[in-house]
């Protein structure tokens, strides 16, 4: 668990702090002052360490569920949504670390750095959802995880029925729209 919860922090700072800290020394070096470059260089460097940091943690948390995905089969893995949302977090981050590594490569805004900023927040946001999946093993916590994982599902049928009010409604103003004046 403490890995993780370094792995969560890590993912959290690189999108947080470090992928602006990036894109602010990017455009300072175009100053081309000698210090502005040296910052740059050191914050590309920090930046190249953190991600390398990261993609080792992500690629053991990903033998992880590899190996979990293939002692399990394909059905029985997806069939758990817990195993669902640790794949997702892991191709976000994924995704996350891809981008960031291949703007640090490129030394450009190649990938606009809110795309990059979206997928960090998702990361986050998946890998907090883990960490409160993990406190269900702490004897005091489990009967209340139990309790919102449980409100959660029994709010399945009524989400879908909002869900369609919503999309008949959207539809409605859709094809109103559709009717008035250009112009």
């Amino acid at each position: 668990m403490v890995p993780y919860i370094i792995y969560l922090f890590l993912i959290s700072y690189l999108s947080g702090c470090l992928l602006s800290e990036y894109n602010n020394s990017l455009y300072e070096k175009q100053d081309t002052n000698q210090m502005s470059v040296d910052k740059f260089n050191i914050v590309r460097l920090k930046c190249m360490l953190w991600t390398s940091v990261l993609t080792i943690l992500m690629m053991s948390f990903a033998s992880l569920e590899i190996e979990q995905l293939f002692k399990d089969g394909p059905l029985s893995y997806l069939s758990d949504y817990w195993n669902v949302i640790d794949s997702c977090s892991i191709l976000s981050n994924f995704i996350l670390i891809t981008t960031f590594t291949y703007t640090l490569i490129m030394q450009n805004e190649v990938i606009d750095i809110r795309i990059i900023r979206t997928f960090g927040a998702y990361s986050s946001f998946l890998m907090w959802i883990k960490v409160f999946y993990w406190m269900r093993l702490f004897g005091n916590l489990a009967y209340y995880v139990k309790l919102i994982q449980d409100t959660i599902l029994e709010m399945g049928n009524f989400m879908l029925m909002c869900m369609i009010i919503i999309f008949a409604f959207a539809n409605f103003f859709f094809v109103l729209n559709l009717n008035m004046p250009l112009g």
